[in-house]
């Protein structure tokens, strides 16, 4: 999964989408949402 998300970035530093300051903060902030979605989103509710 990582290999995956460095190789998005980079290449949307390539394409002039984005600096390489975004790529580093997005994959950052990415695997925190992930982490957060694991821990919280996808707990069991109790009735």
């Amino acid at each position: 999964m990582q290999q995956a998300q460095e190789s998005n970035g980079i290449s949307r530093i390539y394409n002039g989408v984005h600096w390489q300051w975004d790529n580093i903060g997005g994959q950052a902030l990415g695997v925190q949402i992930g982490q957060w979605v694991l821990n919280h989103a996808l707990q069991r509710k109790d009735d």
